[in-house]
């Protein structure tokens, strides 16, 4: 992610409203911290298509305070490494 200044948000925020934004924050990041060691998600297939921009930037967020987790190369799987 090469914007590491958010202002991103405000793009998602006017679209989605605020609630909602915070919301889809808040169910990515518990996903994100329920998923277990060596498993994945396959963005392509776990997440639909119109959200695929948001959902890789808020693991990119998450990924900034929690380097357990790691991309694929092409961004269409997050993985939680072994400890």
């Amino acid at each position: 992610m090469n914007d590491l200044s958010f202002s991103w948000h405000d793009k998602y925020i006017n679209d989605l409203g605020f609630n909602q934004f915070q919301a889809y924050i808040r169910d990515v990041n518990n996903a994100l911290a329920n998923l277990r060691p060596g498993r994945h998600y396959n963005v392509e297939t776990s997440v639909p298509a119109e959200n695929h921009d948001l959902f890789i930037k808020i693991c990119c967020t998450y990924i900034l305070s929690h380097p357990d987790y790691e991309f694929s190369e092409d961004y269409t799987k997050i993985r939680r490494k072994y400890p």
